[in-house]
């Protein structure tokens, strides 16, 4: 694996995208994985980083990193407090055409290694996400019985 693609950095932070199937940290539940995103971003640029939220390993995204442990609870305090508003991009299959509004309360799914220790009755944490389609595309690929393939 190269290095970590850095989107933006300041005296503060560090802006990357962490590719999908790179951990952001090691685990316990990952204890075989030896390569993490905290540990090729410090070899990369050479200096202390700190985590500030985390992305699953399937998952590719943008990811920041604090230089200080003012800076990182600072901008994980803004997380906590919902005030950053997160975006994604996805290709998903089927025409999509109005905006959609979930409101979907997420039960935390426990696990029971890692988490054979917490309060097994953890409250739903709020989620909530807007759907707005922006382009819909169809290939002429049969998929199943379907003589061609829908995305939006």
């Amino acid at each position: 694996m190269g290095p970590i693609q850095i989107l933006y950095e300041d005296q503060n932070y560090v802006a990357i995208h962490k590719p999908a199937g790179l951990l952001v940290h090691p685990t316990k539940l990952d204890s075989k994985e030896k390569i993490t995103a905290v540990q090729m971003l410090r070899e990369q640029l050479q200096r202390q980083i700190l985590p500030v939220h985390r992305l699953d390993k399937p998952t590719s995204g943008v990811m920041i990193f604090a230089f200080s442990a003012l800076a990182a609870e600072k901008l994980a305090s803004q997380f906590r407090q919902n005030s950053i508003q997160k975006k994604y991009l996805a290709l998903v299959r089927g025409h999509f055409k109005k905006e959609q509004f979930l409101d979907y309360p997420l039960k935390e799914e426990l696990d029971a290694i890692a988490d054979k220790n917490s309060s097994q009755q953890r409250p739903a944490k709020e989620a909530q996400t807007n759907f707005i389609p922006v382009e819909q595309i169809e290939i002429p690929i049969m998929v199943d019985r379907y003589p061609s393939t829908r995305y939006s």
